[in-house]
């Protein structure tokens, strides 16, 4: 894996994880869920990894787009109310939003890490 794909992968990886953690963090989530143990076992059953392999580490870039969709999909689902349906993304928005997601992980690294 060249040095671009591997600091891309790690980029991905934070940027899922910090929406991950924002997700478990929100109140309306965590009583919905279970807060983090049951997002955690929300996001086994979203990947189909066991619980030893159900790690952020472990992800390649494909699981990690998969659950950035899907915290966006339930994040737009806690917005608009439990009616909504997402008809989901293109392959283009997908990629503009881990783009955007990524420069802005970036930005946070960057500032936390400077100082």
């Amino acid at each position: 894996m060249s040095t671009d794909a591997i600091r891309r992968l790690k980029q991905i990886r934070s940027v899922a994880h910090e929406a991950f953690d924002r997700m478990w963090k929100t109140r309306s989530v965590g009583r919905r869920i279970g807060y983090r143990s049951g997002c955690y076992r929300w996001l086994q059953e979203l990947t189909g990894l066991s619980v030893s392999e159900c790690h952020f580490g472990n992800f390649d870039i494909g699981v990690c787009e998969a659950v950035l969709e899907a915290i966006n999909e339930v994040e737009i689902g806690l917005r608009e109310g439990p009616q909504y349906k997402p008809s989901g993304m293109t392959s283009e928005q997908r990629a503009r939003r881990i783009e955007r997601e990524t420069r802005v992980a970036a930005e946070i690294h960057d500032h936390w890490w400077s100082q």
